[in-house]
């Protein structure tokens, strides 16, 4: 690949450059291009905006882009035949460090797993523990309380996810517990929202069943897991079973930055719970069990109104 201004590669760095630059109205994002949209607004404009891309850095951004959009990459390919794609698309000659830079700039953001020359993409994850400060941070925001029906100052939220009495099983331990009071003319009933993390590799239909029986202690029980370009039907699986049993679904994206953290984006409802009637008495034993005593406090005072 030349490194020509008038070469066709070059030309569509520049003009990938001026279309990633912000705009006073952002593009609204699809769940089938998850993986493109956050290369796009998170990584390269980050990296063009603060001056940190030569050149040669957008180039690599811009084949990586194409990398991602190959659905051959996505089922596994070889570098032989993953440069000779790229060859054709650019109509320019690209050698093999050109495109193993490419690699692993994506690789670095858990886009593909390069095994010699054996090529395939895949999609960040992490942990679920490591996922709980950045969505305790998204679930806690006023937009998305907005989205559940949850007033600013009416509610106790708390990561219940450790903790808790002895015999409490994993079945009624939910990784996170929102507490709201709604205030009616005669009383001012409580109502809970659990929400269950998984993260990618622990997420299927099973997780719908665990969630399921958080009804026992919850009226809205919520599963989020993340978003899956490349398995979408292990996502619809997850969506129809979740529809089917009246569980909340909500999704988001996993985001590697350009340092090596990571953040959760794209945190969203896909799927309202049916409202269910728990057991009273489990109810009081789980917010008792679960929550620290500053929040029992806290929810003691809204109760009453103080």
């Amino acid at each position: 690949m030349g490194d020509q201004d008038g070469s066709p590669l070059a030309i569509k760095a520049q003009s990938q450059k001026l279309s990633l630059l912000p705009t006073t109205k952002p593009h609204k994002i699809t769940g089938a291009h998850s993986l493109l949209s956050a290369l796009d607004s998170v990584q390269c404009i980050g990296a063009i905006c603060c001056g940190i891309a030569s050149r040669g850095g957008r180039v690599e951004r811009v084949l990586a882009k194409e990398i991602l959009a190959w659905p051959a990459a996505g089922t596994g390919c070889d570098l032989s035949a993953l440069i000779s794609h790229l060859t054709r698309q650019f109509n320019e000659p690209l050698t093999e460090p050109q495109v193993r830079s490419a690699l692993s700039w994506l690789s670095a953001r858990g886009l593909v797993r390069v095994d010699g020359d054996a090529i395939r993409l895949i999609e960040p994850d992490k942990p679920e523990c490591q996922l709980y400060p950045s969505l305790e941070r998204r679930f806690a925001g006023r937009a998305f309380l907005r989205t559940l029906g949850v007033q600013p100052g009416t509610y106790v939220f708390q990561d219940t996810s450790r903790g808790g009495r002895a015999g409490h099983g994993p079945l009624t331990k939910p990784d996170f517990t929102l507490v709201a009071v709604k205030a009616g003319r005669f009383e001012r009933p409580l109502e809970v929202m659990t929400f269950e993390v998984k993260n990618r590799s622990g997420a299927d239909v099973a997780s719908v069943y665990e969630v399921v029986a958080h009804g026992r202690v919850s009226h809205y029980p919520f599963l989020a897991c993340p978003r899956s370009r490349l398995e979408p039907a292990k996502i619809e699986s997850i969506r129809r079973a979740s529809e089917n049993e009246g569980i909340g679904l909500i999704l988001f994206d996993i985001v590697f930055r350009e340092d090596g953290s990571f953040t959760t984006d794209r945190v969203a409802v896909d799927l309202k719970p049916r409202r269910r009637a728990p057991d009273m008495t489990e109810l009081q034993r789980h917010l008792e069990g679960r929550l620290s005593a500053e929040s029992c406090a806290k929810l003691e005072e809204l109760a009453r109104g103080a």
